[in-house]
């Protein structure tokens, strides 16, 4: 049961938790923690940051943890995690060493992942509109058409299901097995993908050599003067 919670879409639902709560705690215009009115309501922003350290770093060791909440643009930014952290530090919050462990872990791996999706924006930047998704103008990875005809990713309509059972453009009642696949344009997808990747690849052997074969030898004397070189007071490079 545990690891049937821990799915990517879950992982998107807890980092928008995370980042209203935690936003709130940590924001420099926020006085949460010694705020003596949040005591008379029962909110106690210590315990409530140190249970969601313990929240993330119980689902730190699923594979796809990391990764999925740092491609969640509305509630991810790495600036959190690090505030959360020097809270930590600062206030003298006690959470358990081991959880306080794998929770910077998790924030750097989420860091990780965030940063190879910025790449991936930009490697993917002059991508067809066709393979936008129409609800959040981002590149699919498993395109379905929705009854009103419009194509989004599965990921995102997932998401917005969980919040509204209606399709999001005619907002006629909308169930996942009313979703139809789109294969052939997810096949396009993919090759595009895999173009623009080997292109990336190309480019990055082509600056090697290029690299490479701009390296030159330096000569400590005039021994070298009848090969073409550059004077260096006295001393010659042979370009190679």
């Amino acid at each position: 049961a545990e690891d049937g919670i821990r799915v990517p879409l879950w992982s998107r639902g807890l980092g928008d938790v995370y980042k209203r709560q935690v936003h709130g705690i940590v924001s420099d215009k926020d006085s949460s923690l010694k705020s003596a009115k949040a005591e008379i309501y029962g909110f106690n922003a210590s315990q409530i940051l140190t249970q969601l350290v313990s929240i993330y770093s119980n689902s730190a060791d699923h594979p796809k943890f990391a990764e999925t909440i740092s491609k969640d643009g509305r509630s991810y930014t790495p600036e959190l995690f690090q505030a959360a952290i020097q809270m930590i530090r600062d206030k003298g919050i006690f959470v358990d060493s081991a959880t306080f462990s794998i929770f910077k872990k998790c924030g750097q791996n989420s860091f990780m992942h965030y940063m190879e999706l910025q790449n991936e924006n930009d490697l993917y930047g002059d991508a067809p509109e066709e393979f936008k998704d129409a609800l959040l103008d981002s590149l699919m990875d498993e395109p379905v058409m929705l009854p009103s005809g419009k194509i989004v990713d599965m990921a995102v309509i997932k998401k917005h299901l969980l919040n509204d059972p209606k399709d999001p453009f005619s907002r006629q009642k909308l169930t996942l097995d009313m979703l139809k696949p789109c294969d052939e344009l997810k096949m396009k997808i993919e090759e595009y993908k895999r173009k623009k990747q080997m292109e990336k690849i190309a480019q990055k052997k082509s600056q090697q050599f290029h690299t490479q074969n701009t390296s030159c030898l330096l000569y400590t004397s005039d021994a070298a003067d009848d090969t073409p070189c550059v004077d260096l007071g006295g001393r010659r490079i042979i370009k190679k």
